[in-house]
């Protein structure tokens, strides 16, 4: 049981840490319709929905029939996975394929997204996914869609300020006592549930089989995705304001935020497995993960941070404006810059225009930044 403790916190840490990076990178205008801002009312339907669903799932699994039930869940668990894998394929195939502007390309509108004629690709590469997931139930498979659906969750989820982002941890925080420490509902929605919304690991190294199925939750220690996402998606947020500091401000603070709540993070995981390992029950993880990451963000705005940075922090919206610009054609142009021309004085010109300065810039001008730091001074 040590042995799964370890393995699931480092996985965990990894996960977390993998996600707030491509949180903080991966800012494409292609993909934007995948991304969730998370505003006052938006985080509360997070967690209004949170809460309905979990208890509308215990209430399936424990009063009626379960036959359907986990037809209903890979059907849409298979949109989940078709989605994340066009989030991250369609930035690479757009710019390689096409070199202007995504709007003068064939789109089809469907439901509360754009589809584009690439995506086609994207959704043949997805097939063998979907098929393995439909088809397969290996605790090894299921972990590593279940690591796949949390970099993407954590990755295209965002809360807009950290005042939003620390009261729906708090609001969490108090619903995962809850739901394991007062009720059955938490810890048999996570043993009869088997889409991949789970770690998990063997409890036993002579229980250790690379074919035991991802339902026999009885000889597995899991951790739920929950306690992977929700801090992830807290902890992104830390680095695009870091980001956001270094790039607008010039300032780099010291120590680093994001490596320090990576820190409380990973402390607050070693704490729940010695908790498990010690009473032998479940745990709600997010007991230890939210106050350890609260106290190490405000501990050292407070304590180690200037006025002027804290303010800042405080104030900080994250929002769609800060993407970088689509670059048609990118991809090709640096491929021509290695030695591939095609000796047309056209595509010299569009060769200068695309690695022009005022073409390939991302970062806002002295008097955009000005404006910028005005503007969120008020």
């Amino acid at each position: 049981m040590i042995v799964a403790g370890v393995i699931l916190g480092a996985t965990a840490v990894a996960l977390v840490t993998t996600g707030a990076f491509l949180a903080t990178k991966r800012n494409d205008p292609l993909t934007k319709d995948f991304r969730e801002q998370l505003g006052g009312k938006g985080a509360g339907k997070m967690f209004a929905l949170s809460t309905a669903l979990l208890v509308g799932l215990y209430v399936i699994v424990s009063k009626f029939r379960q036959d359907i039930l986990p037809i209903l869940m890979k059907a849409y668990f298979c949109y989940v996975l078709l989605m994340m894998v066009i989030n991250f394929l369609r930035p690479t195939l757009f710019r390689n394929i096409y070199s202007t502007s995504p709007d003068n390309h064939p789109q089809y509108l469907v439901k509360w997204m754009k589809l584009y004629a690439v995506d086609l690709v994207s959704i043949s590469a997805a097939l063998p996914l979907l098929l393995i997931y439909w088809f397969s139930d290996n605790w090894i498979v299921m972990n590593l869609l279940a690591a796949l659906v949390a970099i993407f969750s954590i990755e295209i989820t965002r809360f807009k300020t950290l005042t939003i982002a620390s009261i729906t941890m708090i609001a969490f925080f108090f619903y995962d006592i809850y739901f394991v420490f007062f009720t059955p509902v938490m810890i048999t929605v996570a043993k009869k549930i088997t889409i991949p919304v789970k770690i998990v690991w063997p409890r036993e190294l002579d229980t250790l089989s690379i074919w035991t199925s991802y339902s026999d939750t009885a000889k597995f220690t899991l951790l739920g995705l929950g306690d992977i996402i929700l801090p992830g998606i807290y902890i992104a947020l830390l680095a695009r304001i870091e980001a956001h500091l270094a790039t607008t401000k010039n300032i780099t603070i010291k120590p680093s935020l994001t490596r320090a709540c990576i820190a409380a993070y990973t402390i607050s995981i070693i704490i729940a497995m010695c908790v498990l390992y010690i009473f032998r029950k479940g745990q709600p993880v997010l007991l230890y993960i939210v106050p350890c990451l609260l106290l190490t963000t405000y501990g050292l705005m407070y304590c180690r941070y200037g006025g002027d940075v804290r303010n800042i922090m405080l104030n900080y919206v994250d929002d769609d404006e800060d993407i970088v610009p689509f670059q048609p054609g990118a991809a090709k142009e640096n491929r021509g810059a290695d030695g591939e021309t095609d000796g047309h004085d056209s595509s010299r010109e569009k060769d200068e225009v695309l690695h022009s300065p005022e073409a390939v810039q991302i970062t806002p001008s002295d008097s955009q930044a000005s404006e910028n730091n005005e503007a969120l001074d008020q």
